[in-house]
């Protein structure tokens, strides 16, 4: 358990310790352990990363994570199996803020993130490629992406209640590698907030999810009501 503590990665780490260069790196066999109110940055890869047997029942809650990385594959956070993220501010990571894939099909699976708030995450907030994700609640303004649902792996999320709107490319968006390598599948898509243009075509949207002309969110249910009571609008 790490409980309200300001924890520093190292960002001079030489070249050759990049990838292990974390604030908190789960190492094998790592379950049930627990990172609450505390401040995570610095990390010359992530603040935190798991891999395919650590992290796994790991729970972060009311942290901030920031500033973490120097390139496009270091993230705020690699998260591994039955992970659950609530609570955070994720802001100003090189790659993702909650980076939930690998590589390695079905992994990481049943990952919750719910009530995190992004901003100025250089690829995107929160990627999903793993099966059973939940992210909920969530918003995330001023990242190059929203949420991405990414490839074959990705199977069965639910995506719901989150406010995505005023990233610099998409608010929502799919990968499916140009038809090569299959696409996402399983997606329930319903109660979220997107800004007009920037949720990709293709994405199974419910009548329930909002898509809004202007970054004020006018519209009929979209105003500033708190997401889990948006009324349900047909999105135009």
């Amino acid at each position: 358990l790490h409980d309200a503590l300001p924890i520093s990665g190292n960002p001079q780490a030489p070249a050759s310790d990049h990838f292990a260069s974390n604030v908190i790196t789960a190492n094998d066999g790592a379950l049930y352990n627990s990172i609450i109110n505390s401040e995570l940055y610095d990390g010359l890869h992530c603040g935190i990363k798991g891999g395919v047997n650590s992290a796994i029942y790991l729970t972060v809650s009311q942290c901030n994570i920031h500033d973490n990385g120097t390139t496009s594959l270091d993230h705020g956070v690699y998260g591994g199996d039955h992970s659950s993220f609530t609570g955070n501010t994720i802001n100003n990571n090189a790659g993702y803020g909650l980076h939930f894939y690998s590589g390695i099909p079905g992994f990481p699976a049943s990952v919750l993130a719910d009530r995190n708030s992004f901003t100025g995450n250089g690829d995107g907030a929160i990627v999903i490629a793993g099966p059973d994700a939940v992210v909920t609640n969530n918003t995330g303004t001023g990242n190059a992406n929203g949420i991405g649902y990414f490839r074959l792996s990705c199977t069965n999320p639910t995506v719901a209640h989150n406010q995505m709107f005023g990233n610099a490319s998409m608010d929502i968006w799919s990968d499916n590698c140009g038809g090569i390598c299959g696409g996402p599948s399983g997606i329930t898509d319903d109660w979220n907030i997107y800004k007009k243009g920037k949720a990709l075509a293709g994405i199974p949207y419910r009548a329930t999810d909002c898509i809004v002309a202007s970054l004020d969110l006018a519209g009929p249910g979209c105003g500033p009501t708190p997401v889990a009571k948006v009324k349900k609008v047909r999105g135009k």
